[in-house]
């Protein structure tokens, strides 16, 4: 049996076709989102980082490249469409759809699959850069590419340690090789720490736009140094405060949201252009079968012809039942109108008889002239009397 049949004449098959054009645009549109975002995080962020960089962008560029999958896919639906519409009678028509929706079907099972690993990925991401951060931080002084990056992070990003500008003094970046141990003013400062770690800041963790002097580094601006003690609260606003991890993770948790929201509806548009390009392409086909290109044809999701099936009921036998139902219909919609509303027969008679008459008068004056069924003229008959019943 068929499944899914509807009965669709040429105005519905175009407009058909152009609900599967706009269907193929929006996954166009999905697609291009992806591969967008996917550039984003490649171009733009994973240059900032240091030892992620080449896992976040194996990672992007994939997802890139399936973004790009989706828009040659959905492009190439559109000249599926003008097919089904057109040239529905080639066999290469038929085909060509087949291949196309199942290439759909397995772009969309990769998506699911990296969708179900993405956040993972993300975590493990994100894991990554705390370590490598903290790396980066104890090896600030020692290593001039991880200074560079650091400075770059901070300054770029406005943000000051992994999640906040105490990370600094935690992780003892500087050592005894990188000031005086001797020195009052570091006594005073190690005297005053609840830690063994100064707390000096890098000259990035300062804010471009605090009016004064940036206090990040009582070592070296020793005629302020009473006012880490006398007044830390402007210490903490001539600095960023919030920490940078938070930064770099938002723009991979975005792009993997992003992604993943597309996949849905991804996934569910193409649902509905599958459906839709079977019911166009059969309906086109079977208008052919019918050799009526621009009347009614029936089309369906899956029916008889399709993948060598043969069973069900032909085109002929569905439009058959059609037309049926349509003079059903149309016999019970003249049934069900109100009796008021209709004459009675005995008047419709009587109406017809009188114009009947009129008619006959009208077109032939001497008809009451004419023999009667008997034979005899249309004279008025002399009644009888009494002489002539004695008479008979």
């Amino acid at each position: 049996m068929s499944i899914g049949v509807f009965k669709l004449s040429l105005k519905q098959r175009r407009t058909l076709g152009l609900v599967f054009n706009a269907l193929n645009f929006l996954q166009i549109i999905f697609g291009l989102s992806i591969t967008v975002t996917s550039i984003y995080i490649v171009l733009s962020f994973a240059p900032i980082l240091y030892s992620e960089r080449s896992e976040i962008n194996f990672v992007f560029i994939v997802t890139g490249i399936y973004g790009t999958h989706v828009i040659l896919h959905y492009l190439m639906g559109i000249k599926i469409c003008e097919k089904c519409l057109n040239q529905p009678q080639k066999k290469s028509t038929s085909g060509l759809l087949l291949l196309w929706t199942c290439a759909g079907g397995n772009i969309l099972l990769n998506f699911v699959i990296i969708c179900s690993i993405l956040r993972k990925v993300s975590k493990h991401i994100v894991r990554s850069m705390k370590h490598s951060l903290q790396h980066g931080m104890r090896n600030y002084l020692k290593e001039p590419s991880w200074k560079e990056t650091i400075d770059r992070l901070q300054y770029q990003l406005e943000c000051c340690g992994i999640s906040g500008y105490q990370d600094w003094y935690d992780l003892e970046w500087l050592t005894k090789y990188h000031y005086n141990v001797n020195s009052d003013v570091i006594k005073k400062l190690k005297s005053e720490s609840e830690t063994n770690s100064l707390e000096v800041l890098p000259w990035s963790c300062c804010k471009v736009d605090f009016p004064m002097q940036c206090l990040h580094d009582p070592i070296q601006q020793t005629q302020s140094v009473h006012i880490w003690s006398d007044e830390p609260t402007i210490v903490t606003s001539s600095i960023n405060t919030e920490g940078c991890l938070q930064y770099l993770r938002a723009p991979i948790e975005k792009a993997i949201i992003c992604f993943m929201i597309s996949t849905v509806l991804i996934l569910v548009f193409q649902l509905f252009i599958f459906l839709v390009s079977r019911i166009l392409y059969t309906s086109a086909r079977n208008a052919l079968l019918l050799e009526d290109p621009y009347g009614v044809a029936p089309g369906w999701i899956f029916g008889r012809g399709d993948c060598g099936y043969t069973g069900g009921k032909s085109v002929a036998e569905i439009m058959a039942e059609y037309e049926t139902s349509g003079e059903t219909s149309e016999s019970s919609n003249r049934s069900s109108t109100p009796k008021s509303k209709r004459r009675p027969k005995s008047h419709r008679r009587s109406k017809r008889n009188e114009t009947t008459s009129e008619e006959g008068t009208e077109s032939n004056p001497i008809s009451s002239l004419e023999p009667s069924r008997s034979g005899k003229t249309g004279r008025k008959r002399r009644p009888r009397t009494s002489s002539d019943e004695e008479k008979v």
